[in-house]
């Protein structure tokens, strides 16, 4: 008998050494009401997994490709401040693999927040910065960096930049089913289901999580980053890779995309982003960050007198509180 998508990825995680000291075969995250909200809004707390939150479902997926493959260096590029690398630092640490990382060339850094943690983790030997102008022509120069480990006797696993890549899918697949396992625990249901996007691998692993779960859920999908219609490319090529894998077709929820109705730009952020913060901060005893999480919650009120008295709407919280630590002067000036 074929075995199931489920049992698919829990072969992929069952082995992952970041499940050790934690129970079940994938990870979990609480889900429990915003009563300062409404009855009807929930939270997933994916915060709650430490730095990188949602980051460490990819990160599972490709340790155990890392392990799989029996690499011994992990190459990887991306932004001079993305958590994403150091949680892929510390991954590599925990696995004896040797991590090396082409950055891109970014702002000087700070003597406080998530800055600090650069030079703590990443050694400069095993770090190279790429120019700006360079940066367009990344994925060649990975290569031949790649390729020049490879002859030096390397066994070189590559990760792209954010884990945009099936391995790392298999990871982020972890989300859909550990809701899907909490609502059919609680009897609760789940009619529309927020989440950001940066590289928009864990909500697109959302939309195909769902669909195969044949859920009537809504995913309602904030852009924090690219446009609605690089999301859907990149959701089209996740459901062919997985389909290739699992020699079956791959259905879709139905989703929605929305930009930043406020500080749309990456990384951006404004005096309303900051309010927001410290509002969930009072209210609920939530830490949001100004990139992500902030900007969801906005949006979610905006969109409040559309819903019905029926509606069940749960918030991912995918993490990146530590990115909070980084806007000293913003956090004093709601404090002053």
């Amino acid at each position: 008998m074929r075995e199931t998508w489920q049992e698919e990825v829990l072969r992929h995680l069952q082995d992952s050494p970041l499940r050790g000291g934690r129970t079940g075969f994938w990870l979990s995250s609480r889900v429990h009401p915003l009563r300062a909200w409404s009855e009807q809004v929930w939270l997933k707390r994916d915060d709650e997994f430490g730095l990188y939150g949602s980051k460490w479902r990819k990160l599972q997926g490709l340790a155990y490709a890392v392990k799989q493959e029996q690499a011994d260096t992990i190459l990887a590029w991306g932004g001079s401040r993305s958590q994403f690398l150091l949680g892929l630092v510390q991954l590599g640490r925990e696995l004896g693999r040797d991590v090396r990382l082409l950055v891109k060339e970014g702002s000087p850094r700070h003597r406080h927040g998530p800055d600090l943690l650069w030079p703590l983790l990443v050694p400069s030997a095993s770090l190279e910065i790429v120019s700006r102008s360079a940066w367009p022509n990344i994925e060649n120069l990975a290569q031949q960096r790649a390729e020049a480990l490879t002859a030096a006797g390397r066994k070189v696993f590559v990760v792209r930049e954010g884990g945009a890549q099936l391995e790392a899918l298999w990871g982020a697949l972890s989300l859909p089913l550990d809701l899907d396992q909490q609502q059919r625990e609680s009897g609760l249901s789940f009619s529309k289901i927020w989440i950001d996007a940066g590289t928009g691998l864990t909500a697109q692993a959302m939309i195909i999580g769902l669909g195969l779960l044949q859920s009537s859920a809504l995913c309602e999908v904030l852009l924090c980053a690219g446009n609605q219609d690089s999301f859907t490319q990149d959701l089209e090529r996740r459901r062919d890779e997985l389909a290739a894998v699992l020699q079956r077709d791959i259905p879709l929820a139905s989703f929605r995309c929305h930009v930043p109705s406020l500080a749309k730009s990456f990384g951006s952020t404004n005096q309303a982003v900051f309010q927001e913060i410290a509002r969930t901060a009072q209210d609920c005893g939530v830490l949001l960050d100004p990139i992500y999480s902030a900007k969801l919650f906005m949006q979610v009120r905006e969109t409040q007198p559309e819903w019905t008295p029926e509606d069940r709407v749960l918030i991912l919280h995918s993490g990146g509180t530590a990115s909070l630590f980084g806007f000293p002067a913003e956090l004093q000036g709601l404090t002053s």
